[in-house]
């Protein structure tokens, strides 16, 4: 549904180098997001999107991107537009909902921070990491130990 990636390469010296952008693509495809009580068209490419950067490519290659299926929220006014009517006579005079901007503030979409949305970690995941910081706990007070004699 949304996509922007920049691609990079490096300038000037091995010891200072500079990433110089070469390439800058977006691409936007208006979609309806529903939330179970009805839809609302949004259209990324007049709102203000916040998705996580993949880097790849050693930092040469950088994306952002909103995938169907993905849970988001929208923050925006809505207002009614009138569907066309080439839909057949059943369709003359429904509405649709449309995120627009809020004063000078256009639609905002990010990723949906609802409890149900997020993941829990697993117990595996979470006994690893607690069990990791307990050995580094441990090693760092050795170390001190063995430095105090």
């Amino acid at each position: 549904m949304f996509l922007e990636r920049a691609i990079y390469r490096t300038v000037g010296s091995d010891v200072v180098p500079i990433l110089k952008q070469v390439s800058h693509v977006m691409r936007a495809h208006p979609f309806f997001l529903d939330d179970g009580t009805g839809r609302v068209m949004i259209d990324p490419a007049s709102a203000v999107v916040d998705a996580i950067t993949l880097v790849e490519d050693e930092g040469l290659l950088a994306e952002r991107r909103l995938r169907a299926g993905e849970e988001i929220e929208v923050i925006a006014s809505f207002t009614p537009r009138e569907v066309e009517s080439d839909g057949g006579p059943y369709r003359a005079g429904a509405l649709a909902w449309e995120a627009v901007a809020d004063g000078e503030l256009p639609p905002q979409i990010g990723y949906s921070v609802e409890p149900s949305s997020i993941v829990a970690a697993d117990e595996t995941t979470v006994f690893l990491r607690g069990l990791a910081s307990f050995l580094f706990a441990a090693a760092a007070l050795l170390g001190l130990a063995v430095y105090a004699f």
